[in-house]
């Protein structure tokens, strides 16, 4: 019996996505499914380089990558709301610290999570 590798989509294709991209690559069983950044050439840019496809539009990468998870690497004051769209599109999400910049966010991403039945991690990325 081979296990299905979980794949995993990234939003925010920054600086730190690098450091995102190498760590799903050394995990045996994660495979990276899709990329997307509001910032085209930095989308075409890593899309191109990791070999999946690219996004400018996060709900249409949300609807349309074959994922299982997300990587949420975009400014730590959009982490709720992109991880809570993760989520609702019933998506596990993996989000940098800091997972909010207030309590309120982060309390709402975790309700999100709840409720949707998905996993939250928060990791330190460095």
């Amino acid at each position: 019996m081979t296990a299905v590798p979980v794949r995993v989509a990234l939003v925010g294709c920054g600086r730190i996505s690098r450091t995102h991209f190498e760590a799903i690559r050394s995990v045996e069983g994660l495979e990276l499914a899709a990329v997307c950044d509001i910032d085209e050439e930095r989308a075409r840019s890593a899309g191109e380089e990791n070999g999946v496809p690219w996004f400018t539009s996060y709900p249409r990468m949300l609807q349309e990558a074959d994922c299982h998870a997300v990587a949420v690497c975009t400014p730590s004051g959009l982490h709720p709301q992109h991880g809570m769209m993760a989520a609702r599109a019933g998506k596990h999400v993996i989000c940098e610290k800091p997972m909010a910049i207030d309590l309120a966010g982060a309390d709402a991403l975790v309700q999100a999570c709840d409720e949707a039945g998905v996993h939250l991690f928060v990791v330190k990325q460095n």
